[in-house]
């Protein structure tokens, strides 16, 4: 885990680096630490935000993004 994790209700978002160019936005269910989702993504170095129930991350990939916060 390279990025700070983004807590949001029942769910903590965290972007990952998973080895040379690979990467993921992983949403955690609070009460037992597993995976909700994964997204894979190019490695992920920035922390996600929240805006309008989409998670926002870049990524190594030069790319922006948006990820509907629920699926």
């Amino acid at each position: 885990m390279r990025s700070s994790p983004l807590p949001q209700g029942d769910r903590v978002f965290v972007g990952v680096v998973e080895g040379q160019g690979a990467g993921a936005l992983v949403a955690l269910d609070v009460r037992n630490g597993k995976a909700v989702w994964k997204r894979k993504l190019g490695p992920v170095f920035s922390s996600p935000a929240l805006a309008g129930g989409l998670v926002l991350v870049g990524s190594d990939d030069s790319s922006l993004h948006a990820v509907d916060a629920q699926t």
